[in-house]
């Protein structure tokens, strides 16, 4: 009889062990493609038109790969058009998210026999219908359909999972642990952009670009030049991911000056609202003269998009008065670290310095601050 109640006890007590990890197992989403982990696209990264609202994955030209899903739920919508996502199918989550699948060739053959029938019955290619639970239930792993190129697109899948229909969030939140072998990111360049009209840059008006070089021996990328500013301006950075050969987008980016932070971009989420105002983000006038996407690390008039986490009150904007929401720049050096970092976790810095001194026809009325020339940091 006791052995029978020890035996019962350890029964119970492991059961309760494993608990925990059976939950565990069950809120971690597969991959949607088993064995293809090549990003060409990221998540929020800049497009001509748009925000990019999902991350897009290489099948190395492969048309009809299986695509699986990544957690239970049911098909809960499905849109055929000969552009856009092509042939896309919605799946509604049992955790609430919704995973979305663009592109795809075909869908599973339940699927696409009640598509075509339906087309037929239509007479139309395009469809955009929406399923209650019950229609087109969905295991974990199941296949759901196969990669594409419909959308007049070269092939590849484009996930997108969405908490709500209107807030898009970068899925490589939800699915950790990649075998993603990315490089470190590179940084191009800075732009200082004055932003007034008593501002100057290196005592010119217009918004000046900076190449940045990397010091072997620091391990960094860095700026030369000594830059002077007076009066306000914001900084903008060219930097992007690579992943082979692949030109991505960054996930964050973290401005310090004088070791205090002043803003950061960070591509986690937005809502479908903010979808075509990428050039609130990206300076738009350096981008149509071809000079690169510089993504602005301060907030212009009415841009509240979600990417911004900046100090309550402030705007990124520096200057080298008190002026508020501004950021004070101190008279003489002022050193600013720029940080990036990819969806890899993986980080790279940029330092340089600011000249807080008034341009040569200002010298009556102002004080010039003695500054000696810089090298390397020193």
């Amino acid at each position: 009889m006791k052995k029978a109640l020890k035996k019962i006890l350890f029964i119970i007590i492991g059961n309760l062990l494993l608990f925990p990890l059976s939950l565990l197992n069950a809120g971690e989403y597969l991959w949607p493609i088993e064995g293809y982990y090549t990003l060409t696209g990221t998540f929020g990264e800049f497009r001509y038109s748009h925000f990019h609202a999902g991350i897009d994955i290489s099948t190395k030209g492969i048309i009809g790969l299986p695509i699986r899903a990544i957690e239970n739920g049911y098909v809960y919508r499905i849109r055929t058009s000969p552009v856009g996502y092509g042939r896309a199918l919605y799946l509604m989550l049992d955790d609430g998210n919704i995973a979305v699948y663009g592109h795809l060739s075909k869908f599973a053959p339940k699927i696409e026999k009640w598509v075509q029938q339906k087309q037929l019955e239509t007479r139309e290619f395009s469809l955009n219908t929406f399923f209650d639970p019950y229609f087109f239930p969905i295991k974990k792993g199941e296949v759901i359909g196969y990669s594409g190129d419909t959308g007049n697109v070269p092939p590849h899948l484009h996930f997108e999972l969405r908490k709500e229909e209107d807030q898009p969030v970068n899925p490589l939140i939800y699915i950790p642990k990649l075998p993603l072998e990315q490089a470190y990111p590179r940084i191009n360049a800075v732009a200082i952009n004055p932003m007034g009209i008593d501002s100057t840059v290196d005592e010119d008006w217009e918004t000046k670009i900076y190449r940045a070089r990397w010091d072997s021996h620091r391990r960094c990328y860095y700026i030369p030049e000594n830059i002077y500013v007076w009066g306000k301006c914001g900084i903008e950075v060219f930097t992007y991911d690579i992943l082979q050969r692949h030109r991505l987008g960054i996930n964050k980016i973290q401005m310090v000056v004088n070791d205090e932070l002043v803003s950061t971009l960070k591509y986690d989420s937005f809502f479908y609202r903010e979808y075509r105002k990428n050039y609130q983000l990206v300076d738009r006038e350096l981008f149509l003269k071809e000079k690169g996407r510089f993504q602005r690390l301060y907030r212009t008039p009415g841009n509240n998009l979600s990417f911004y986490f900046i100090t309550e009150g402030r705007d990124g904007i520096l200057s080298t008065s008190s002026s508020f929401p501004c950021t004070r720049l101190q008279p003489g050096k002022n050193q600013l670290k720029i940080t990036v970092e990819n969806s890899g976790k993986k980080k790279q810095s940029l330092l340089f310095y600011l000249i807080a001194q008034p341009p040569f026809f200002q010298q009556k009325e102002s004080i010039r601050y003695p500054i000696k020339k810089i090298s390397n940091f020193n």
